[in-house]
């Protein structure tokens, strides 16, 4: 029993066709594509039928006899198109179908076909399919362009069919990947309509190559060359002229006449007879060249049309009846009813069909897998619909059948929904989710759990789980809240309090709690959740313990959310799931921050990028977040520059739309290390950007972090009234916990202060203290310095320098000094006097004369403390 291939690719999509032993030398097109050559995009755009696939597989059999496979001597490959000479093992095929709607099917199809012209590429992406992620396709192209340039090795891409892809993010992902394409690799796109793609914009820049069906129609020569040499017909040249112009040189439609002329006794009566238009003309000749056929092959053909690619053993699977006699129902109409027929092994009829050209396309060179020419296949289907309507359903549970027990679960699935049969499909899809879910398939689970009636979730609550957790993956926040309350209602009436799958409800309910600005509830949700989960589901296990620790963190429970973090990266570590487990170490380092472990959160940050980099993940875009770690390590250390670096590679990361909270953390970043330089554009540009991004978050009280930000530009910038207004128009409340509230809170003391309202600045800083207390000694470090200004401002300046002196005792060991430095011209006063008055031996005093240093308000002093050892940087060479 051939299977295309016992891994989840199919072998005959990134297989190129074999060559057809009767095909028309088309020499003029030929040297038209290999000319095409000289642009990184060649487009063959056609209606069906003009011999496309055709021609590009005979113009890769004659390619594939070159001997080519270098750059031509002395060409530079940078900057030198017409260098390229591609070498006969560098054609990467890929046959598209619907079913490639899915981004992350689609790359792997493209990472699969390249492999088999370019071996190597398994190693290197197998583990970017492990495991779904936002931003995981753009990861791939990324990584796909780079081992290209690298290799330097000519390929060409062929994409055939192209037509069938509607997915935006795939059309958006080719643009990238052709925009960026070494000079050493070209695309070559096969697509019956203009694709959604910039061709306008590739056209003026000579990048696009382009064949329509001016050039695929078949000349005066090519058409009497078509008809007496390949088609074996001896007409008068005036009938071959008739021919021509009813057909307009239209590939598919002379070899319909052909076939068809081939039993007519009078062929000039016939070509007289059949309409001039396309569609007319596809309807006639086809029902022509079926009715001459035998009987037991127009069973086959129209019986078999419901495939999209076939073997021998699913053509019998799906023709044949018990016994292997055909029911007088399904004989095939105009067959005699008294003359019962027994039908050939399949086998028997694929060969017949494939030697009569009957248009059967071979997919491999064994001979086991074939196709119908579309045009061929859909009017099979039409005519199938119009004699036998009510067997559609029996054949297509039969293919179903089949290709389950071929491991070909995906085709199964479609075929089941075509019967109808929802609660087959039920089973198929419940079957494969796991394993779809698995390489990130999102997509394609996504339409098959569309598929389904919404009745049928009543009875299977798996399925709407998995609903849910999709909804999850892709943010889709609506449908998941939707979602969660239907399996609530189902969950509710059929299954035990201790069941799994109210761990899963938890854990989804725990997370919108969260999102919602409910950390309270989002944390024993989720904690609940994790004591219904299953022991073995470490995937699910590992996203609720980050959600927990994020919980736990915004309530201000660092310990709780350590230990959360913590367990999170275990079971990421068992999900063998990389995005994951990068995610759970940036959280535990956040966590280290904000208890004044700078040097301890750095070394987390660092390890969970060594080890997502080892495994061939170094740009998935959950990196950002251990970049950003190490950013504001480097900016609270006033390491700027070191700072500036991690900014810049969590924003390349973060191209691709993915993660609003890591891209907020880090224009955070870009504006306080753009404060801390003095440069007042920069940090605006970045502001207006976050600014910008807040706004399309579809989370409102969001708003607080863009007025705070603003706000304290403005205030360390002395613009006292515009800070007033921006924080008299900011939301009193956030959405995410006290961390949001803090920023605001602290800007307003500032402005308290600034005004001479000290009174009012301690009053707002007291939930501020709490808040420090239980998020450790980083945010008591932001506090700290108000604190002693307020104090000071009150004329307690004992107490404004006891104060600060234990924040800089805290600081000074992890080199902790933009806090102060910001306040900086505030705090000169006290930090003089504590310099002055407090011992050489006090921790506080040599951190006292660096900052002054730094401001320029006292001269440096032979006491000022060493800087703490750096952190290793994922950055250095």
């Amino acid at each position: 029993m051939p299977t295309p291939s016992s891994a989840p690719l199919l072998l005959t999509k990134i297989t190129p066709p074999p060559p057809r032993r009767e095909l028309l030398p088309r020499t003029r097109l030929l040297a038209l594509l290999t000319l095409g050559l000289e642009h990184p995009v060649t487009l063959i755009s056609t209606g069906a039928g003009f011999g496309k696939s055709t021609l590009v597989s005979q113009w890769l059999t004659e390619r594939m006899k070159d001997e080519g496979g270098r750059m031509k001597p002395g060409s530079d490959p940078s900057t030198s198109a017409s260098s390229f000479i591609p070498h006969p093992s560098s054609f990467a095929w890929l046959a598209l179908d619907a079913g490639d709607n899915d981004p992350v099917r689609f790359w792997r199809y493209v990472l699969g076909a390249i492999e088999r012209a370019l071996p190597g590429l398994d190693a290197e992406f197998g583990a970017l399919f492990h495991g779904p992620g936002p931003g995981a396709t753009e990861v791939i192209v990324a990584s796909l362009l780079n081992h290209l340039q690298l290799a330097a090795q000519p390929l060409v891409l062929i994409l055939d069919d192209y037509h069938v892809i509607e997915q935006s993010e795939i059309h958006r992902g080719l643009t990238y990947a052709i925009d960026h394409l070494p000079a050493s690799a070209r695309v070559v796109l096969v697509s019956r309509a203009d694709p959604p793609l910039p061709l306008s914009r590739w056209r003026a820049r000579g990048q696009l190559a382009e064949l329509r069906a001016a050039q695929l129609r078949f000349r005066p020569e090519e058409t009497q060359a078509f008809l007496a040499d390949l088609m074996g017909l001896a007409l008068a040249p005036e009938q071959i002229d008739v021919l021509e112009a009813r057909t307009e040189g239209w590939a598919v439609g002379l070899q319909l006449a052909a076939l068809s002329l081939h039993g007519q006794a009078d062929p000039g009566a016939f070509i007289a007879q059949f309409a001039a238009s396309h569609r007319t003309a596809l309807d006639y000749l086809i029902d022509e060249v079926v009715a001459q056929q035998p009987a037991e092959v127009q069973h086959f053909l129209l019986h078999t049309a419901i495939l999209d690619r076939m073997c021998a053993e699913l053509c019998d699977a799906v023709v044949k009846e018990e016994g292997g006699t055909v029911k007088d129902e399904d004989r095939a109409t105009g067959s005699d009813p008294a003359q019962p027929f027994i039908l050939h092994p399949s086998s028997f009829i694929l060969a017949q069909l494939e030697r009569a050209n009957l248009f059967l396309i071979p997919l491999d060179a064994e001979g086991a897998w074939y196709r119908y020419h579309h045009l061929f296949r859909s009017a099979l289907r039409q005519r199938l619909q119009r004699q036998t309507p009510a067997q559609i359903p029996a054949l297509h549970r039969r293919a179903a059948g089949w290709l389950v027990g071929a491991g070909l679960s995906a085709e199964a699935i479609e075929h089941a929904c075509a019967a109808g049969d929802t609660a087959h499909m039920a089973e198929l899809v419940e079957t494969a989710t796991i394993p779809t879910w698995l390489r990130g398939e999102i997509t394609t689970l996504q339409r098959w759990l569309d598929d389904l009636p919404g009745a049928l979730y009543a009875t299977r609550p798996s399925l709407l789980l998995w609903r849910a957790w999709s909804a999850l993956m892709v943010t889709n926040w609506p449908l998941l809240e939707q979602t969660v309350a239907q399996v609530e209602q189902v969950l509710a009436g059929s299954l035990s309090g201790d069941s799994p799958h109210w761990g899963e409800l938890l854990a989804l309910k725990g997370w919108l709690a969260r999102l919602a600005g409910e950390p309270d509830r989002g944390y024993a949700l989720s904690t609940q959740a994790l004591t219904l989960l299953r022991p073995d589901d470490a995937f699910r296990r590992s996203l609720v313990g980050s959600s927990a620790a994020q919980a736990a963190w915004a309530l201000g429970d660092s310990a709780a959310a350590r230990a959360c973090a913590e367990e999170a990266i275990t079971q990421g570590e068992r999900a063998d799931n990389g995005s994951l487990t990068a995610y759970a170490h940036a959280l535990a380092a956040w966590v280290l921050i904000d208890e004044g472990q700078l040097g301890q959160a750095g070394t987390y940050a660092s390890t969970a990028l060594a080890l997502t980099s080892a495994r061939g993940l170094a740009q998935l875009p959950m990196n950002a977040f251990c970049h950003v770690v190490l950013a504001e390590v480097a900016l609270l250390r006033d390491h700027l520059a070191e700072a500036q670096r991690h900014a810049e590679a969590a924003l390349a990361l973060l191209s691709t739309g993915a993660f609003k909270d890591a891209l907020m953390q880090t224009l955070h970043m870009r504006i306080g290390t753009a404060r801390a330089r003095g440069d007042r554009a920069t940090a605006e540009a970045e502001l207006a950007r976050m600014e910008h991004e807040l706004a399309t978050t579809g989370l409102p009280g969001l708003a607080l972090i863009g007025h705070a930000q603003r706000a304290w530009l403005a205030l360390l910038e002395g613009r006292l009234s515009e800070a007033d207004a921006l924080l008299a128009a900011a939301p009193q409340r956030g959405t995410v916990g006290v961390g949001i509230e803090g920023g605001a809170r602290t800007a307003r003391a500032l402005l308290r202060v600034l005004q001479g309202r000290a009174a009012e600045a301690l009053e707002l800083l007291e939930p501020g203290m709490r808040v420090a207390h239980l998020h450790g000694v980083a945010a008591a470090l932001l506090v700290a310095p108000l604190r002693a200004l307020a104090l000071a401002a009150q004329g307690q300046s004992d107490c404004a320098d006891q104060v600060l002196a234990e924040a800089l005792t805290r600081a000074a060991p992890e080199g902790l000094v933009r806090p102060f430095l910001d306040l900086g011209p505030y705090l000169a006063p006290s930090l003089r006097r504590l310099h002055q008055t407090l011992p050489d031996t006090h921790p506080a005093r040599p951190l006292a004369g660096m900052v002054l240093a730094r401001l320029g308000a006292a001269p440096a002093t032979e006491t000022t403390p060493a800087e703490p050892q750096r952190q290793p940087s994922a950055l250095s060479p």
